[in-house]
Parts: C-alpha cells; sequence; structure tokens
C-alpha cells in the first residue's frame, strides 16, 4: 500500500487499517486517513491498495463515522461536541474530541475515482473545516486484501502481510505518479486491525507492535456497520470473532506480518483415516499369509484373521466375506 499526494507538507497523523475475514467469501478492507493538511484547501492523492477493481466496490464510511455513537467507538474516546460544516451534514462535520483534539470528518462521494490502476482522491475542503480531516472508506473483494491462505488436511492457515509506503516493493503505478509529481506521503502513526474468527489460534504476532487481542465488541461494530450488515448479509454475533490491533508509529515504511490458523476434522480427514487404517491393516495380514498352506479352494482374504477386519473396516469385511 501506498499513499501519495501533489500537494507539500502535507502528512498522515494516523492510518488506520482494518481487514475482516469474515467466514464466506467475502472480504473486506477499511482505510481511514487522518490528515494534517494545514490550510490547503484541496488535496489531490492517489493511494496504491490491493484488489482495487472499480469505484462500485468503494463505499464511503462518512455517515457510520460521523455518528456520535459511532464516532466515540471508533476513535476510541469522549466527544465533546459534533456541529456540522456550514449547518448541512453533507458538507462534513467538525468533531471534538477529548484532550482538547479535533478533526473534520469529510465525505468522499463525488472525489474519488480509479485511474492507472490508483484509487484517485481529489478532495475540495470546506472552508469550516479544521487543519485535521479525516476521511474513511471500504473496500470489498472476492479474494483478501492483505492474506494468503494455505489450506492443509487438517489444518487452515492465515497469514497477513501488510505493507505501507515500502519502497522496494512499488509498482509501475507507483512509479509513474511520482513522474507527475506525487510525493510519497510520511506517517506519524499507523494502525493495524484484523478481525478474525474466534476459531482461529494466534500462531504469530510481532510482540512489540501488539498492542491488545480482544474479543470484538459485536454490539458496538454491529451499529458501526448499520446497512452494510443486511447489504451484505453479514452476521456477527457474540464472541464469534476476535480483534488483533497492532501499532507502529515514527517510521518511513511500515510492515505488519501475522499468522492465524485452525484445525479442523471433517469428512475428508475421517475419510483418510479410515483409509491409511485399512491398507495398514492389510499389510501386516498379507506379510503373515503362507500361501504353501493354502487349502485347495480356499480364497486368500480367507487366511486373514477376521480381526483385522473387524478393527479396519467393517463395511469391507461384510463385502469380501460375502464374496465367497
Amino acid at each position: 500500500m501506498f499513499i501519495l499526494c501533489k500537494q507539500n507538507n502535507v502528512s498522515v497523523e494516523r492510518l488506520h487499517i482494518c481487514t475482516w475475514d469474515i467466514e464466506g467469501d467475502k472480504h473486506f478492507t477499511e482505510y481511514g486517513l487522518e490528515i494534517n493538511r494545514s490550510n490547503l484547501p484541496r488535496l489531490d492523492m492517489a493511494l496504491s491498495i490491493p484488489q482495487l477493481s472499480n469505484l462500485k466496490n468503494i463505499r464511503c464510511l462518512y455517515k457510520n463515522v460521523s455518528d456520535p455513537v459511532n464516532c466515540r467507538f471508533i476513535f476510541n474516546s469522549d466527544i465533546d461536541k459534533i456541529t456540522h460544516i456550514n449547518g448541512n451534514p453533507e458538507f462534513g462535520a467538525n468533531v471534538s474530541l477529548k484532550k482538547d483534539r479535533q478533526i473534520a470528518i469529510l465525505p468522499l462521494e463525488g472525489y474519488l475515482e480509479i485511474k492507472d490502476g490508483l484509487l484517485m482522491v481529489n478532495l475540495e475542503i470546506p472552508k469550516q473545516a479544521g487543519p485535521i480531516i479525516y476521511v474513511r472508506f471500504l473496500v470489498k473483494s472476492n479474494t483478501p486484501s492483505f492474506s494468503h491462505t494455505k489450506n492443509g488436511i487438517s489444518k487452515k492457515t492465515i497469514s497477513y502481510d501488510v505493507r505501507v509506503n515500502e519502497c522496494r516493493t512499488a509498482s509501475t503505478e507507483v512509479n509513474t505518479a511520482q513522474k507527475k509529481g506525487y510525493v510519497i506521503m510520511s506517517i506519524n502513526k499507523c494502525f493495524c486491525f484484523h478481525i478474525i474468527p474466534s476459531t482461529y489460534n494466534v500462531d504469530f504476532v510481532d510482540s512489540v507492535k501488539l498492542k491488545t487481542i480482544r474479543g470484538l465488541e459485536d454490539v458496538g461494530f454491529n451499529t458501526y456497520l448499520g446497512d452494510i450488515k443486511s447489504q451484505e448479509n453479514i452476521q456477527l454475533k457474540a464472541n464469534e470473532y476476535n480483534i488483533v490491533f497492532c501499532k507502529h508509529e515514527k517510521s518511513s515504511n511500515y510492515s505488519f506480518f501475522s499468522i492465524y490458523s485452525k484445525e479442523f476434522i471433517g469428512n475428508t480427514q475421517v475419510s483418510f483415516a479410515l483409509a491409511a487404517n485399512l491398507i495398514c491393516s492389510l499389510l501386516f495380514a498379507f506379510g503373515g499369509l503362507r500361501t504353501s498352506d493354502k487349502p485347495v479352494g480356499q480364497h486368500y482374504w480367507e487366511l486373514i484373521p477376521v480381526v483385522l477386519y473387524r478393527y479396519s473396516c467393517p463395511y469391507y469385511s461384510y463385502y469380501i466375506f460375502n464374496m465367497s
């Protein structure tokens, strides 16, 4: 992932990345950018993010975040006051958080465009907005954005590899944008969240960057999703998901790597176990056959002790004895 901007003296104070590994074939990734724009009236940004296909799969989360209850949930802070810019919620909302922290949450509808493989954000900023603005959007995809899944016979493993502004991984699209005057933005703090089913174990996570592993607040998160939950048929129940929170700050680039796994026993695993048991039993039995002493007219399988059939597979023993 890369964040670039044409204007100078602009920085990302906080970057939020949140992945949802919801059970099923739908994958969601949230991106939230808290930007110090100084007094610039306009920002021209270019974002290189994975699984970027079309605008239909991108949803602005302004209405979700600007709600007072959801705002408190997302920023984990009490809210002193929320006022709409120009008295109209369509222009954005100025939010006063505790400890004198103020941000202006702005909508992105009409300011997004996919061009040359990048998400272009050409944002006109209202005059009443403060110097710190916040935008948040959701990307839906059929394949995960930052993870790789490996399915074994009895184990499923998910590896997350989130990299931000890592120059050695820059794509051709990023290099082309830099030649057109876009500059990689500095990021003061980066927050990475992974929402995963509670049936998965945490095999590895960088302990230096790890902050918490906790159960997902299903009530707050369901409220935050709003109509997204019904539109995407998402069901979040209590104790069903965990959230892994990592944080790193004051770096020129960021990376977060973690591994999660789940062991399971299904029909395939049972079939493998029965087949292996049967083959092993037959190998032991055939090794003990005395073909020279086989009575005339008797089949070889009739020389195998009955107990081996009983312990290997009752179905096969029934089938073989009824052949003679």
